[in-house]
């Protein structure tokens, strides 16, 4: 599933592939080097929401003229506008929707299953 954002900062091209085993891996992998910090809502982020946006994502993310690393760093993730971020999370909990099953109900569990597959098949 593919994003393509832009506004007066920054343009954003960003593609959520089915996650793999490797994406897993770098899922676990990304949440433990997550950096631990006192603000709980910094410490989701870094342990949950980022893992899991960037694991499964390749893209594209440039600043006027200069074009910006891949994956964006923790610290540039957190700037990145929240409209951006959202489109990134419905794209991902679209795709994989097993990925955010934690915050999730059964019955929403098997909605997202059904989701995910039709969309696969597009």
């Amino acid at each position: 599933m593919k994003i393509d954002y832009s506004d007066d900062k920054l343009t954003a091209k960003i593609e959520v592939e089915q996650a793999t085993v490797l994406h897993g891996i770098e899922r676990l992998r990304l949440k433990r080097e997550a950096l631990d910090f006192d603000d709980p809502t910094k410490n989701f982020y870094s342990k949950e929401l980022y893992p899991a946006l960037v694991a499964s994502s390749k893209g594209v993310i440039t600043y006027g003229k200069d074009v910006a690393t891949w994956p964006p760093g923790f610290d540039q993730f957190l700037e990145l506008p929240e409209v951006l971020a959202n489109e990134w999370y419905e794209a991902v909990d679209t795709v994989n929707p097993h990925v955010f099953e934690y915050e999730k109900t059964d019955d929403e569990i098997e909605q997202d299953q059904k989701k995910a597959k039709s969309t696969l098949k597009e």
